[in-house]
């Protein structure tokens, strides 16, 4: 398929069309998302990966559009996450998104749940798994997350 068909098809599905829809992962059963606890490593490395979206939990191809951090672990602390396409335990495919928050808490603050959007949604294959993990200036903490994707394009 030519990049102007692709182009065009891109363009149909989110102009002309109401097939696209944006779901937020992962999703618990009273259908929102409590987000994804990645455990960092020690101060400024890099924790494991861990899965959000596992494998064949989605069935047809879809968009990565972004990350919505809902807690660093820490008042006051950063947070740094990477999202990659891969098996949670390191085997990367794909890297998709690296985000940094810069002390986005503060004590006794509640300043809402920031989202990370990538400039252009990143495209999956069918069944494909999503991981993510974080580091921080102070180590040892849960970043808790959620990824937003796109379906129908």
């Amino acid at each position: 398929m030519s990049w102007w068909s692709e182009l065009k098809r891109l363009r149909d599905a989110l102009v002309e069309s109401d097939s696209v829809i944006y779901k937020v992962y992962p999703i618990t059963v009273d259908q929102r998302s409590g987000g994804q606890i990645l455990l960092q490593g020690a101060a400024d490395v890099w924790g494991a990966w861990t899965t959000i979206i596992a494998a064949a939990l989605i069935g047809t191809k879809y968009w990565y559009v972004g990350t919505q951090l809902h807690d660093t672990g820490q008042a006051g602390d950063d947070a740094a996450v990477q999202i990659c396409q891969g098996d949670g335990a390191g085997g990367i495919t794909q890297a998709i998104d690296e985000i940094e928050w810069r002390l986005m808490t503060a004590a006794d603050t509640d300043l809402g749940m920031p989202f990370s959007q990538v400039p252009y949604p990143v495209l999956l294959p069918a069944e494909a798994e999503l991981s993510g993990r974080s580091a921080g200036k102070t180590g040892g903490k849960n970043v808790v997350v959620s990824v937003k994707i796109a379906t129908g394009l």
